[in-house]
């Protein structure tokens, strides 16, 4: 059975997915992708702001959406749901993000545990873009994928050694 990297993102993300920071200075963001003559809201959040909207996205988070696999000959094929749901997320370093009590669902499992994620958030401007490379799940395989979050809407790329696909949805907060 193949597992998606949709899935195995979500798990540690759901996102993702996307775990400690490596953008060049917010500024730098901010001058290289605004206008300089119109003020940004991102050139004043600090990087802990942004963080902070990061975990407060996935605080009893579900994402429900879909995902399709790509064929051979690089067509997309039928969208198939997935759902995931996030308790909480903590950076526990650098480069790892803590998901915590991620569940899952697939292959008549329902699991939920907690699952460390080595991942680079980058940000458009105020907008992370999770970016996980040959991440590897023993067992299922290694993984990379390219995700943007952005009010509430998650969307991406992601690719197996064999096979990859693309996946989005909506995040929503339980209160």
């Amino acid at each position: 059975m193949k597992i998606t990297c949709g899935a195995l993102l979500a798990l540690g993300i759901s996102l993702l997915v996307a775990l400690g920071f490596s953008p060049q200075g917010l500024d730098a963001a901010a001058e290289a992708n605004v206008d300089r003559d119109v003020p940004s809201k991102t050139a004043t959040r600090s990087q802990v702001e942004l963080e902070q909207k990061f975990r407060e996205t996935f605080t009893n988070a579900t994402l429900v959406g879909r995902w399709r696999l790509s064929g051979k000959d690089g067509k997309l094929g039928e969208a198939r749901e997935e759902t995931y749901s996030v308790q909480s997320v903590t950076k526990a370093s650098k480069d790892v993000w803590l998901f915590n009590g991620v569940r899952v669902k697939y292959g008549g499992k329902d699991v939920t545990l907690p699952v460390p994620i080595p991942m680079k958030v980058l940000w458009a401007g105020d907008t992370p873009v999770i970016s996980v490379t040959n991440l590897a799940f023993p067992g299922l395989g290694t993984y990379t994928a390219r995700v943007m979050v952005y009010r509430g809407i998650y969307t991406g790329a992601w690719f197996a050694s064999d096979h990859g696909g693309s996946m989005s949805g909506q995040i929503t907060n339980d209160k």
